[in-house]
C-alpha cells in the first residue's frame, strides 16, 4: 500500500497538516544467521486517536515489501512497541517498511480533534482497514552474509583493469558494488603493499575516498538512475539510520564529502595518524633499516 502522494477523501495523521499532532516511529532492523528482527517504537500524539488506540478502535498496520523476493505482509498491532521476526531466506536486498494506523471496526461520524480547517464540519464514515494515520516508510539492506554488512567490502571492490597496463583510475557504477578500476601496474604494487602495518588507512583516502564520494556524488546528482544497486541502497541506509546525515542538503555539492567523510570515519585524520606512526616506527631503531 503505497500512500506517497496518495488523497484520500477523509483527513489522516502524518499527511501534511490534515490533522493536529505527530505520528512518528523509531524503527530498527537487527541481522541474524537465520533471521531479521524488525523492531518499532511508535507514537501518536492527538487525543482523539490515542483515544481511539487505546479502545483498539484502530491499530498500528506494519507493510514489509522486498522486491527481490516478492515478499509483502502486514502486521497488525496495538501497543506502541512491537517487534516482528522473518527468516532470513524471505528477505533479500532493499526492503521497505511503512508503518500506517488504520481502523480495525465501523467508525460513524469520524472527526478527530485538531482537524485541518478544510475539514470543519463534516464528519467521514471509516471502515475497517480504512488508513488513519501515515507514520513513514525506512528501508534496510537484508544480505545473505550478514556479517559483513556494514563492512565496506559489501559494497566497494578494487579490480584490475586488464585493459589497461598504466594510467589513471576509472570507476563504475552499473552493478551493485561500487567498482574502483586500477591500471594492472597500480593493482600489483596495491596488492604488494596490502601486508604492511598502517597502509590500510593511507588506502582510505588515496584509493576508497575518491571512490565513495565520486559514487555518492552521482547518486545525489541522479538517484533514480541508480535505485535497485545495492552499494545505491546501502548508501542511503546509512544516511537515513544517521539523524545528523538525514538533514543533510542533497543539492550541495558538499553534503556528499561530509557523508563520505563520515562513512570512512575522517580518513584524512586516521592516514595522517598512520603516517606519523610509520615514522615513529622508523626512528625507534634505525639500525634496522639497512638490514
Amino acid at each position: 500500500m503505497k500512500i506517497i502522494n496518495l488523497s484520500l477523501p477523509h483527513p489522516i495523521l502524518g499527511i501534511k497538516d490534515d490533522i493536529a499532532g505527530n505520528f512518528t516511529i523509531d524503527p530498527m532492523a537487527e541481522l541474524y544467521v537465520d533471521r531479521i528482527d524488525i523492531s518499532l517504537n511508535n507514537k501518536v500524539s492527538n487525543a482523539t486517536l490515542e483515544k481511539m488506540l487505546a479502545n483498539k478502535e484502530c491499530a498500528y498496520c506494519v507493510e514489509i515489501n522486498c522486491q527481490n523476493t516478492l515478499y509483502r505482509k502486514s502486521f497488525v498491532f496495538f501497543e506502541n512497541n512491537s517487534k516482528i521476526t522473518i527468516v532470513s531466506p524471505d528477505l533479500l536486498g532493499k526492503v521497505d517498511v511503512q508503518v500506517f494506523l488504520v481502523a480495525t471496526t465501523t467508525i460513524e461520524d469520524y472527526s478527530p480533534d485538531g482537524v485541518n480547517s478544510d475539514y470543519l464540519g463534516y464528519k467521514f464514515k471509516l471502515v475497517k482497514g480504512d488508513v488513519m494515520g501515515f507514520g513513514g516508510v525506512f528501508s534496510f539492506i537484508a544480505e545473505k552474509n550478514w556479517r559483513n554488512l556494514k563492512k565496506l567490502t559489501s559494497f566497494i571492490v578494487i579490480e584490475k583493469n586488464e585493459e589497461i597496463e598504466s594510467g589513471p583510475v576509472e570507476y563504475d557504477l552499473s552493478g551493485d558494488r561500487i567498482v574502483i578500476k586500477v591500471s594492472k601496474k597500480d593493482y600489483a604494487r596495491s596488492k604488494n603493499l596490502q601486508g604492511y602495518p598502517h597502509i590500510p588507512e593511507i588506502f582510505h583516502s588515496a584509493i576508497i575516498y575518491p571512490a565513495l564520494l565520486h559514487a555518492i556524488t552521482a547518486m545525489f546528482f541522479d538517484q533514480e538512475s541508480h535505485e535497485g544497486n545495492k552499494w545505491c541502497d546501502y548508501i542511503c541506509q546509512i544516511i537515513e539510520s544517521d539523524e545528523e546525515l538525514r538533514s543533510i542538503d542533497r543539492n550541495d555539492p558538499d553534503g556528499a564529502v561530509m557523508v563520505t567523510q563520515s562513512i570512512l570515519k575522517n580518513p584524512l585524520s586516521r592516514t595522517l595518524q598512520a603516517v606519523e606512526q610509520i615514522e615513529d616506527e622508523a626512528s625507534e631503531d634505525p639500525e634496522d633499516l639497512g638490514d
